[in-house]
């Protein structure tokens, strides 16, 4: 489903239903999804965007002089 719009974007919650209880087996159709989708993301003009953490932020920082 579509969720109300941010300043950082649209974003989205994707609901999937499927037969197979076998975790491994959801794990691997999850997986094959999101690989899927994000795949896809070019086609449609759009990209994946992320808030950066702590820790990404100082490693991309040049360290204090």
């Amino acid at each position: 489903r579509q969720l109300a719009p941010t300043e950082r974007g649209v974003p989205i919650e994707i609901y999937v239903f499927v037969k197979d209880v076998r975790w491994v087996h959801y794990e691997s159709i999850q997986g094959d999804l999101f690989d899927h989708l994000l795949a896809s993301l070019g086609t449609f003009g759009l990209r994946a965007f992320q808030l950066p953490t702590d820790s990404s932020l100082s490693k991309s920082s040049p360290p204090p002089a």
